[in-house]
């Protein structure tokens, strides 16, 4: 079975349903406006995930990877929102669920290949 199933078909129903939007056929211009504007969101929205969790040595509260539930639901939450970002990035890139999963398993292995996995 696929990492991601039907993941990006989704993404790319969901742009064409909630706001009429076919990302890989929009005119050039407004696809580069499309695809900066989804760039940039997905990294505000990892920044976000970063500030909910506890990374800073200065900050008073609870000690160094050691998050709270709702630190870790907050992270998961603005981390979901930087993957819709990305995905859609990937729509308008004309990316299939196929080549999604091919390229993931790919960087898998070769990360695990390269790094021996996490120690």
């Amino acid at each position: 079975m696929p990492r991601f199933d039907r993941f990006l078909a989704k993404a790319r129903a969901t742009q064409r349903e909630v706001y009429a939007v076919d990302p890989p056929a929009l005119a050039p211009l407004d696809w580069v406006h499309y695809v900066v504007e989804h760039l940039h969101c997905a990294h505000v929205e990892l920044a976000e995930a970063a500030q909910c969790l506890p990374l800073k040595q200065w900050r008073a509260g609870r000690l160094l990877g050691d998050p709270s539930d709702e630190q870790v639901e907050d992270a998961v939450d603005e981390l979901v929102d930087a993957l819709c970002h990305i995905s859609n990035v990937l729509v308008a890139l004309g990316v299939s669920d196929d080549v999604l999963n091919e390229r993931y398993d790919r960087k898998v292995s070769y990360t695990a290949g390269r790094d021996g996995g996490y120690r």
